[in-house]
């Protein structure tokens, strides 16, 4: 544990810079300091002397625009009343309100979700009109720019350009000529006329998918349903599940099934008959009702971990060992922690040490 109370007392001291640095950026701004230096906006020095990556500038200069508005802002932000994200959300509106105080007091405390919530609430808009629209999609097998932005490579560079965005009002810097901070002596084992005639890589052609784009909203509380069922569904999905995979998995239950059976709330688990690994699935509802559909891992130091995705049924004595399907035998736990205990009860390979035909191939998870 001595690595996360490491990583505690960096992040505090981490925030406790963050705040510093927004109530300078206030001083700043309200004495014009970054004009007589040659900035002509908080933002340009933020990006420009100080480094800051446009979005990142973005979120600190929104603070210190509602700081400015109203210096409560640096206390909220201090005692982790409020976040950099919720107070860029926030920034917009509270300019134009009447009664700052009262709407900074209604996000105190708020998560950035909450708050953006807050804020749609203050603008509120006409419901947006259904709308279902043909789109041809481009599929490559290029990596894509998430993958390529954290392996220092992007698909601008497939192309031999680069893509820089940058926030209204900044000036962007002048783009890198390719091959111009090339040493000189790079080439000198190859022949000129080997690098004349070195035929140029090329980039798979990319295959295009029709898809029809969708566009439309939900209540509240219709949201707060499809995020359970998705939820539920990524216990035999990939982790990542897009809304995309959910919305098709749950459309063909209901097609395949004809709508969902309602089922016995009070139905008793029914008892295997043979020592199978299958739990049956009376018995998974049971249990996943009893811990709440949520991982029950505990922390040494009482934390409980929060993942509702993800999850699996695992045996407190492994079945592997002799553990039973009975409820007082099963917890449920996230993948990344049923995973973790297989290693400390198993080794860094679990599956090797366990019995012969032991391995879990059904989705509650090995254990």
């Amino acid at each position: 544990m001595q690595v996360i109370e490491r990583l505690e007392s960096l992040r505090r001291s981490e925030h406790a810079a963050t705040v510093a640095l927004i109530s300078v950026l206030v001083e700043c701004q309200r004495t014009r300091t970054h004009v007589d230096a040659g900035y002509r906006s908080v933002f340009q020095l933020l990006v420009e002397r100080l480094r800051y990556s446009p979005a990142a500038a973005s979120r600190r200069f929104a603070a210190m625009r509602c700081a400015v508005r109203c210096p409560v802002v640096i206390e909220m932000l201090r005692d982790h009343r409020t976040s950099l994200s919720a107070l860029a959300k926030m920034a917009p509106v509270l300019e134009e309100a009447s009664d700052p105080a009262a709407l900074l007091q209604s996000i105190d405390g708020r998560s950035p979700r909450e708050v953006e919530s807050i804020v749609a609430g203050v603008r509120p808009v006409e419901k947006p009109a259904e709308r279902v629209k043909p789109v041809a999609v481009k599929k490559s097998s290029a990596p894509s720019a998430e993958v390529g932005m954290f392996c220092g490579s992007s698909a601008s560079q497939a192309g031999g350009g680069s893509t820089t965005e940058v926030a209204p009002g900044v000036s962007a810097p002048a783009s890198r000529v390719a091959g111009r901070d090339r040493p000189r002596g790079a080439d000198s084992g190859r022949s000129a006329p080997e690098a004349r005639t070195s035929a140029p890589a090329t980039t798979p052609e990319p295959t295009v998918e029709s898809r029809m784009a969708l566009s439309f909203t939900l209540t509240a509380e219709d949201h707060a349903a499809f995020e359970r069922a998705r939820a539920k569904l990524s216990r035999t999905k990939p982790q990542a599940m897009s809304m995309e995979d959910a919305l098709n998995a749950l459309v063909h239950f209901y097609l395949d099934h004809d709508g969902p059976k309602p089922r016995r709330k009070n139905a008793e688990p029914a008892k295997p008959q043979n020592p199978t690994r299958h739990i049956p699935r009376a018995t998974r509802d049971q249990v996943f009702d009893r811990d709440g559909h949520r991982c029950t891992y505990v922390a040494p130091d009482g934390t409980r971990c929060t993942a509702t995705h993800d999850l699996q049924v695992d045996h407190v004595r492994p079945f592997a060992l002799g553990g039973t399907h009975e409820p007082d035998n099963l917890r449920v736990l996230c993948g990344a922690h049923n995973r973790r205990r297989a290693e400390q009860t198993f080794g860094s390979r679990p599956i090797a040490n366990a019995v012969p035909g032991d391995v879990a191939a059904d989705p509650v998870g090995a254990s």
